[in-house]
């Protein structure tokens, strides 16, 4: 709209200026003027269709791209471009320029001017191609595909410009663009786009959150102890009362006095009892020949004598009296 003012205001300037009062100056500014009121005809019926087009929402806006270099051959005055991706309203670029000048060159699109947007007029110009051609004739853009210049749109429109078309193309440069996700998120490969480019989107991850173990200890009864019992399937331990085992006092085994022997037996230890307590010690017979020691005479005091005098095994033994 400011466009429009400012070119008005420059109409009103030209005609009421005093200035040029020649009539061959009156031409010029006649003809200036024509030209100027044809430039805002032609702002107005771009304001209109822009108006009129729908714009794609963010989800279906389309990363800046490199429009794929488009060579044309006239050896049958029909300009076949080199469409590689599908067309579809709200899309920019210069392939839709060169789609339009294309339906121009058929008599489809009408418009006054060329432009890189596909709006309504482009969409209709699209259906009455489709309709001549036999493509698809009726429904809408989002189910038949009527006025969208897509995959079976661009087979047959191949077919009819064939050996005509030469085409020349330029890799297309997809945007090296990665979302900063969220903590608790990843990256991951989405959708591509129409002209094959990979997409990456923010992924929650799958995190498994640790068991929540209840804290609960069970009261057991007098004679009884907690131990733990088996987990549960989560990992949890439970725990369980368990009887006290009984405690058995110690056992106090009897004393005995060595018996006193005779001349070839010696003292052993009896036959332990149910307690598991050694028995009274018995004599029991030598089974190799008993040897007597060598003594040795005792040291006694002055009023003492040294007495000698046999012990049970018949062995010399001295004593001081």
């Amino acid at each position: 709209m400011k466009k429009i003012s400012l070119s008005l205001f420059i109409v009103a300037l030209f005609v009421f200026s005093p200035i040029f009062t020649q009539a061959s100056v009156a031409d010029d500014l006649r003809a200036q003027i024509s030209a100027l009121l044809a430039q805002v005809e032609q702002l107005q019926k771009d304001l209109v269709e822009v108006e009129k087009g729908t714009p794609t929402t963010p989800s279906e806006t389309i990363p800046t791209e490199v429009s794929p270099t488009v060579t044309t051959t006239t050896n049958t005055g029909t300009v076949c471009p080199l469409i590689t991706r599908s067309l579809k309203r709200g899309i920019r670029g210069q392939d839709v320029r060169e789609l339009q000048k294309y339906l121009r060159s058929t008599g489809d699109f009408t418009f006054s001017t060329e432009t890189d947007y596909y709006g309504r007029v482009t969409e209709e110009a699209v259906q009455k191609w489709q309709k001549r051609n036999g493509v698809v004739s009726q429904g809408k853009p989002s189910s038949t595909g009527f006025g969208v210049f897509g995959p079976k749109t661009r087979t047959v429109y191949g077919k009819m410009c064939g050996r005509n078309t030469t085409t020349n193309t330029q890799s297309i440069i997809c945007p090296a663009y990665v979302p900063s996700c969220k903590d608790g998120q990843h990256i991951e490969t989405g959708p591509k786009t129409s002209n094959g480019c990979a997409t990456y989107i923010c992924v929650d991850d799958k995190v498994t959150p640790p068991p929540i173990c209840p804290a609960y200890v069970p009261f057991c009864k007098d004679g009884q102890h907690i131990e733990t019992g088996p987990k549960t399937s989560n990992g949890c331990y439970t725990y369980l009362c368990v009887d006290d085992k009984a405690v058995t006092p110690p056992i106090q085994c009897p004393l005995y006095s060595p018996p006193l022997c005779e001349k070839g037996q010696h003292v052993e230890t009896g036959p332990k009892d149910a307690d598991g307590c050694a028995g009274a010690p018995v004599c029991v017979d030598d089974t190799t020949p008993f040897t007597c020691l060598p003594q040795i005479l005792p040291t006694c005091e002055k009023d003492q004598s040294v007495e000698k005098y046999l012990d049970v095994n018949d062995c010399t033994k001295y004593k001081c009296i």
